[in-house]
């Protein structure tokens, strides 16, 4: 992507489950590092590593992150590292999810005011407006992950969820690899419409949805053009995560 400039805009991974031995991703600091080998292989230049909100109420996630950085540094992976969360909220747990931001229980996505959200998958319009108003009251912007994933979520819905305030992610691996025809179809309708604001991998380990990214970003470079992959691929991560 020759057209982006600014080191800030470094092609970027926002969602990944890589900091080992805490949640369902990668099971130990050599995973984890085949695991960012492989992202940097794909074209990958810094990622936002995002365990599941759980791992921080068991685990010390922060300081097995810093492990990791420290590792990906001496063993010289191109991969510049930052912590985020996917928190999974709901109507019932919204106000919970706050409260353990505002403690500092999970952090936001790097240094910004970005929170990656997850909804279960039959959650209607009406609990996502509820949870963005309150996460974009307390000053947070929500991101939505792996939005194609979810049946509902046509260009009319991810409209109104970007009209409320919140921010779209797609995985990469949705535009092209995915094996779902209906799952590639959201996505590519999302992307379409202009709808994604930022790209995942979601990946967990090599042997689970490995963090695969080139195909879809030269299949998004193709299809929608080369302004609009910087702009979710680098761009966007640049100005609102950094």
């Amino acid at each position: 992507m020759g057209i982006i400039s600014d080191t800030k805009d470094r092609i970027t991974d926002i969602h990944i489950h890589v900091v080992p031995g805490v949640d369902d991703g990668a099971r130990t600091l050599e995973e984890a590092c085949e695991m960012l080998r492989l992202a940097a292989g794909e074209g990958i230049e810094r990622v936002f590593a995002t365990p599941h909100d759980a791992a921080f109420l068991n685990a010390d996630v922060r300081a097995v992150f810093r492990r990791l950085r420290q590792a990906v540094i001496a063993r010289g992976i191109p991969i510049e590292l930052h912590l985020g969360c996917e928190l999974r909220v709901s109507a019932q747990t919204a106000a919970r999810c706050l409260r353990g931001l505002a403690d500092g229980v999970y952090p936001t996505m790097g240094d910004s005011r970005c929170v990656l959200l997850e909804f279960v998958f039959d959650t209607p319009l009406e609990e996502y407006l509820y949870c963005i108003d309150l996460m974009r009251g307390a000053g947070y912007t929500p991101i939505l992950a792996h939005l194609e994933r979810y049946a509902q979520a046509d260009p009319r819905f991810a409209e109104a969820l970007r009209g409320a305030g919140a921010l779209v992610q797609i995985n990469a691996g949705s535009i092209a690899d995915e094996g779902d025809g209906e799952l590639r179809r959201r996505a590519n309708l999302l992307l379409s419409e202009g709808l994604v604001d930022f790209l995942g991998t979601d990946a967990h380990r090599m042997d689970r949805r490995p963090p695969r990214f080139r195909t879809g970003t030269d299949a998004l470079r193709r299809l929608y053009g080369e302004e609009y992959a910087a702009l979710v691929s680098a761009r966007n991560p640049g100005k609102y995560l950094l």
